[in-house]
């Protein structure tokens, strides 16, 4: 790889990381992580982990809709959980909000696809 090469990399690296940072701190403000005990940061933070590792392996094809609309998700859920107290529920109560948010999300996704369908593909 030539030097021009590798330096172009090195930058892509850096923003995505830098926006990743941005994006996370967003979630992190959107899910009142500051006011959070230490048992429910270490929830989200899991949750948190769980997404990246999630997202990483949707974007392994760069152009499907999870990759491409799993932010969007992503910050409705955290609004949702939020509002809900995802956070301070019991093991057995996150499972059980995760199973009903599941189809919310699904629906989220769809919305987001058909709006990017609408916008980038010509009738």
């Amino acid at each position: 790889m030539a030097e021009e090469d590798k330096a172009a990399f090195d930058e892509q690296i850096e923003e995505e990381a830098a926006n990743a940072k941005i994006f996370q701190d967003a979630d992190r403000l959107a899910a009142g992580y500051e006011q959070m005990d230490a048992v429910a940061k270490t929830i989200y933070d899991a949750e948190m982990l769980k997404w990246v590792k999630q997202v990483a392996a949707d974007c392994a094809k760069p152009n499907s809709a999870k990759c491409l609309f799993s932010e969007k998700v992503r910050e409705t859920t955290t609004a949702e959980r939020h509002a809900f107290g995802y956070y301070e529920l019991s093991d057995e109560g996150r499972a059980s909000w995760d199973n009903v948010r599941a189809a919310e999300d699904a629906l989220v996704l769809a919305a987001q696809t058909k709006t990017w369908h609408e916008t980038n593909i010509p009738a």
